[in-house]
Parts: C-alpha cells; sequence; structure tokens
C-alpha cells in the first residue's frame, strides 16, 4: 500500500512537471514530447531484445542438459517375471503401472459397509422424510453396483 502511495505521488509530480514544460515551450513542446517518447521506446526494445536473448539462451542450456541426462540414465523394467507365465506387452505394460492402477473389484463388504453407514444417516433424519431417503438410497446403490467401473485401489 505505501509503494502505491509512493508511486502516485511520484506520477503527480511527473505529470506537474510535464504541464510545466508544456506551458513553458509551447511552440516545440511537441518534439521535445515525440522525441522523448521515441528514446524511451528504443531503450525498453533493446531491453526487452537483451532479456528475450538471455531467456532463449537459458532454454537452450536447460534442453541441452535434459537430452544429455536422458541419455546417461539407464532405465530398467518395474516387474521381474520370476514365474513361468508368459505375458503380452499389454499385459507387462500394466504391470509397470504398479498396484495404483490395480483392477480389483471392490469386495462385497465395501457396499456392506456403505449401506449401513446409509442407514445410520437415515435414522438422524426426521421421521417424516426417512422412507423417501431410505428409497432413493436403496435405488442409488443399486445402479451404483450395477454401473461399477473398474477402479483403482492401491
Amino acid at each position: 500500500m505505501r509503494l502505491l502511495h509512493w508511486k502516485t505521488k511520484l506520477n503527480e509530480q511527473l505529470y506537474a512537471k510535464h504541464m510545466e514544460c508544456e506551458a513553458l515551450w509551447p511552440s516545440c513542446w511537441h518534439s521535445i514530447h515525440d522525441t522523448t517518447d521515441n528514446n524511451l521506446q528504443m531503450e525498453m526494445e533493446s531491453h526487452y531484445d537483451k532479456l528475450n536473448k538471455k531467456l532463449d539462451r537459458l532454454q537452450g542450456q536447460k534442453q541441452t542438459t535434459m537430452q544429455a541426462t536422458h541419455r546417461q540414465q539407464r532405465t530398467y523394467p518395474r516387474t521381474i517375471n520370476l514365474t513361468n507365465i508368459h505375458f503380452t506387452r499389454e499385459e507387462k505394460a500394466l504391470l509397470d503401472l504398479g498396484l495404483q492402477s490395480s483392477l480389483q473389484k471392490p469386495l462385497t463388504t465395501t457396499w456392506t459397509n456403505l449401506t449401513l453407514e446409509t442407514v445410520q444417516v437415515i435414522k438422524l433424519l426426521d421421521h417424516r422424510i426417512q422412507n423417501s431417503f431410505c428409497i432413493i438410497a436403496a435405488k442409488k446403490t443399486e445402479t451404483d453396483k450395477q454401473h461399477q467401473p473398474p477402479q483403482h485401489y492401491t
């Protein structure tokens, strides 16, 4: 907030000087103003050109270091088959994803626990609306059970 106040005050002073110069040199002020604007524009373009060149150089250095690091790294498969079972390439790729990509179906205890928790919550509701919420929950649970996509369990 303090910086904003300082900047506003500085802009007001600059504007007052601008108006004062315009009053002192009314005939040539426009050419002075244009020359100043052109010099400022050229200085800013030069500054931004330097910054862009520096950024390009740094990005180029980063890419070459990443490529050199990538060539030096040697990767090993995440899974090692110690059985006599032969897996397809797709099965190996799936196994390499690890446990977080498991295609295991939810256990029946999961649905039982969900049902029990839902019944406990419904019992806390007002007696007049418990029956309707019980019907809605039963329908929703059955549709969720039937249309359950494969989930990832860890």
